[in-house]
């Protein structure tokens, strides 16, 4: 007995919807695609939809499809839209995954376009030159900015200035190239407030492998090379005050300076006349002065010895 064929999938062209269409484009996509493999680019390929799709959704766009390194939502709310770039570029940007990082510059379009859906309903492409002029506009756009068209951005001006968001105008050297008639003469680049991870997208890669690489390797401080277990860098700092009632002991010591700072002349007192007697253990800057005219000050890294010759000083 053969096998029933599978059915086609369904899809219907629409009547053209008044609507904003968005292209994102992940700069730097080849390069970092051939160091992962084709695997790992797959696994990336659908971390990026569903990311999208997630940040998308809630803001009233839906993802339309995959275009090779980029991807295209839709939807109609200009606030709807603005709220997805600040999801984007700083509240939640899309992580790293299998070795490609995903900084993004995105385009946004709006006119009439005409969609294709399927049987749901969901929208599954686009249609005509009002899709086009968004694809010719890819050459302008910018890492870490949104490029918008005139239209739209009539739209959504009023809402830059409360989120932070900065734009000017740039003035297109030639017509886009098969939509002549249709090509904006004028586009708007938005900045948004950028994340620290996002921002630092904008630096060139070997500053940031480099930096990296430091990152990596202060975790820890190396006592006399490899003889003793290194002590973590997180763990070296001690919380310096000068006030008694913010002391804090650590391992049975108590770490202070007196709170009460005093003039030259008063520190050369007699140690007697101020201070009779004192604890070893628990020795103020000003006992140091006074009963070590000379001394050696040593200690980890941290652990306040600045901090004594500036109370000396």
């Amino acid at each position: 007995m053969k096998p029933k064929p599978a059915q086609p999938t369904t899809v219907n062209d629409t009547d053209p919807t008044d609507a904003i269409l968005v292209l994102l484009d992940v700069v730097g996509y080849t390069p970092q695609a051939r160091a992962a493999g084709a695997h790992e680019t797959q696994r990336f390929d659908r971390h990026l939809a569903e990311e999208l799709q997630e940040r998308a959704e809630p803001r009233g766009f839906q993802f339309i499809k995959s275009v090779g390194d980029a991807a295209l939502l839709w939807g109609n709310d200009p606030a709807g839209l603005v709220k997805l770039i600040l999801d984007l570029y700083h509240r939640n940007p899309i992580p790293a995954h299998g070795g490609i990082t995903p900084g993004l510059r995105m385009l946004a379009h709006k006119d009439w376009f005409v969609f294709s859906r399927d049987a749901k309903g969901n929208v599954v492409d686009v249609h005509g030159l009002e899709g086009i002029v968004l694809f010719r506009l890819e050459k302008a756009a910018h890492l870490n900015r949104v490029l918008v068209t005139p239209h739209l951005f009539n739209g959504l001006r009023h809402l830059c200035a409360p989120n932070a968001i900065e734009f000017r105008a740039i003035e297109l050297p030639e017509e886009l190239k098969g939509v002549e008639p249709d090509s904006p003469r004028q586009v708007f680049l938005l900045t948004p407030p950028l994340a620290g991870q996002t921002l630092d997208l904008e630096l060139p890669g070997p500053y940031r492998a480099a930096r990296a690489l430091l990152r990596e390797r202060v975790q820890t401080i190396p006592v006399f090379g490899q003889l003793y277990e290194p002590i973590p860098m997180a763990e070296n700092f001690l919380n310096l005050t000068l006030d008694r009632q913010r002391t804090q002991t650590r391992g049975g010591y108590y770490f202070w300076s007196a709170p009460d700072l005093k003039r030259q002349w008063e520190l050369r007192e007699p140690l007697e006349k101020r201070r009779p007697a004192f604890n070893p253990d628990h020795l103020s800057a000003d006992e140091l002065f006074v009963l070590f005219p000379a001394a050696v000050i040593a200690g980890l890294p941290g652990a306040g010895k600045t901090t004594i010759l500036r109370h000396f000083a």
